[in-house]
């Protein structure tokens, strides 16, 4: 999607760029996972199967299905309410930003976080517990994480003016301020498809709740303190830090049976 996006963007289409490649990013997204899967896809025709399955799967309907709608407010609504508060030149500042510290996290939490929900799974069934294995994987994330941003927070200045230009110069600071945040998204999201493997999807539907609501509170003590840019950016993230903080430790938590018994 990025790599369309950048493409148009080099033709001059503008929004208008940014909108086709968001769109044909999809459209082939689904198309070849189509290609992909439909193989493996079979048709139940026994009803009491169905229902069992669906019974047994009625959490991703009931829990997760809110929590993407949230996840996606959640964010946006950060966007929305810079542009409320503030500048489009700082709506626009706050955007890019995100779009260009959020790539190491799509890319590597896509790919990781199946990994780890299939080790998740087995350790859970066969031990009830999979504590050590959720530490040991964070653990090489946190690695990750600093091999990634670290250079993005010290040589800042110098990729934004490579890869953006000297107009983005004062998307550094805002860089520089929410890189925390992507450091533990990264490992949280990477790990957070263990609530599948818990049945708890309801941990990370109020995840985004605590998101939305603490967004939301930010813009509010902003606009009565009437505080600056950067202090609405600070304020955001570490609420933000936290929530992903609290979500964290409740996996922890339940990442093990205690009803488990070994035999």
């Amino acid at each position: 999607m990025a790599l369309l996006q950048i493409i148009f963007g080099l033709l001059a289409l503008g929004s208008l760029g940014l909108i086709i490649g968001f769109s044909l990013s999809y459209i082939a997204g689904i198309t070849l996972g189509y290609k992909t899967f439909k193989k493996h896809f079979n048709i139940v025709r026994d009803k009491e199967e169905t229902k069992a399955l669906f019974l047994e799967n009625k959490n991703q309907l009931v829990y997760s299905t809110p929590s993407i709608l949230l996840n996606s407010l959640s964010f946006s609504v950060v966007v929305f309410f810079i542009g409320i508060l503030y500048t489009n030149t700082e709506v626009g500042i706050y955007g890019m930003a995100i779009r260009v510290l959020g790539i190491p996290v799509t890319i590597i939490s896509l790919g990781l976080s199946k990994i780890f929900m299939q080790q998740a799974n087995d350790y859970y069934i066969e031990y009830g517990n999979f504590r050590n294995l959720l530490l040991k994987f964070s653990s090489i994330l946190v690695i990750v994480s600093i091999i990634l941003y670290v250079p993005l927070y010290l040589f800042s200045e110098e990729l934004v003016n490579i890869l953006l230009g000297h107009s983005w110069v004062d998307a550094i600071t805002v860089i520089k301020i929410v890189i925390p945040l992507f450091v533990i998204r990264l490992i949280v999201s990477t790990v957070s498809l263990s609530v599948i493997v818990l049945q708890k999807q309801q941990l990370e539907l109020i995840l985004q709740a605590l998101f939305l609501i603490g967004t939301t509170a930010t813009f509010v003590i902003s606009k009565m303190l009437n505080l600056t840019f950067l202090n609405f950016v600070s304020i955001n993230t570490v609420v933000l830090i936290v929530s992903y903080m609290i979500f964290f430790i409740a996996l922890y938590y339940f990442a093990k049976n205690k009803q488990f018994k070994n035999s």
